[in-house]
């Protein structure tokens, strides 16, 4: 287990990094919403423009000087973060969901510079692990009043992610769900993808080795750093971003329909087809070329090597 670092920090300058894109079509289907656990919040009701506005200004009034920067493309966020420290700021701040706190964390690791997070997006799965709220002004409060302590990130070949790495099925439902539908339908497009991919997937076995001793297999794969997946529903109860170890959760049966009911009625560490491990290392063998995601975001397919990364970041919570 590694030993978690926290401290109070008073900030200088902050540099805010804002996904215009995020949470677009959240509210739309407020009944699918409550089922996954998404929390609503009055801030998608304004415009990015006046959210970088208030979290300035709110800032100011605490001092701290800090400046707004629009992502433009994908990766952008990553190219942001990576100047911060070059340029002066000790504090960094997410503005956006969990797509944009990975591609943020991918340019801050290792620096000593601490991550804020304003949750914008649709899920915000890491905010719910971290215990941000989704209010604007409580998220901006949090910033000032919170503690910065360290995380572990999770590498995957040469890319970090901080909540989890899916291998199988959700990973093809996430490939097939474009961005255009994700606009449109939000977290609906999700459902409806997997729906017509549930008629057609070939569902194929999944190795892994754990730790180079364990060897394992299933159907679909979750490697998780935190408890929650998908929403507010905990799939890893013994999961923690602090304690230097990964979470492993492997289901032995192909139907999904039956995970997604345990997923919904809060039962699914209880699945008798579902296995639980952990460790440090993590090998996803090349048979059966399976998809992947990490943070909810198509990464590619194939063999890729995971490890843990103790201590990997500072953040606010």
């Amino acid at each position: 287990m590694t030993q978690e670092i926290q401290q109070k920090k008073t900030f200088k300058q902050a540099k805010i990094i804002i996904n215009p894109n995020s949470g677009q079509s959240k509210g739309k289907f407020r009944w699918l919403e409550r089922l996954l656990g998404i929390k609503g919040n009055q801030s998608h009701q304004q415009s990015k423009e006046e959210i970088a506005s208030y979290i300035t200004s709110f800032l100011t009034r605490h001092q701290i000087y800090s400046k707004s920067f629009f992502t433009t493309h994908p990766g952008h966020a990553t190219e942001l973060a990576k100047n911060a420290q070059n340029e002066g700021y000790d504090l960094v701040i997410a503005v956006g969901g969990d797509g944009t706190i990975n591609e943020v964390t991918n340019g801050l690791v290792h620096s000593t510079i601490t991550l804020g997070i304003i949750p914008l997006g649709t899920a915000n799965v890491m905010s719910i692990e971290l215990n941000i709220p989704t209010d604007l002004e409580l998220a901006c409060q949090k910033i000032i009043n919170g503690y910065r302590s360290t995380i572990d990130l999770a590498k995957i070949n040469h890319r970090y992610f901080c909540c989890m790495a899916g291998i199988g099925f959700d990973a093809n439902v996430i490939k097939k769900a474009d961005t255009s539908l994700k606009k449109k339908l939000g977290p609906l497009s999700y459902v409806l993808v997997a729906m017509r991919e549930l008629c057609t997937y070939k569902f194929q076995k999944i190795y892994l080795t754990l730790d180079n001793k364990v060897d394992i297999d299933g159907y679909f794969a979750i490697i998780s750093n935190i408890k929650f997946y998908g929403g507010n529903f905990i799939v890893f109860p013994n999961a923690n971003p602090d304690d230097g170890i990964l979470d492993i959760c492997v289901f032995k049966q192909k139907k999904i329909l039956r995970y997604v009911y345990h997923l919904i009625t809060k039962s699914l560490p209880k699945n008798k087809y579902i296995e639980y491990y952990q460790a440090k290392k993590i090998k996803v063998k090349q048979q059966g070329n399976h998809d992947i995601h990490v943070d909810a975001e198509y990464i590619g397919k194939g063999a890729v090597n995971i490890n843990i990364m103790p201590n990997a970041i500072w953040v606010i919570r």
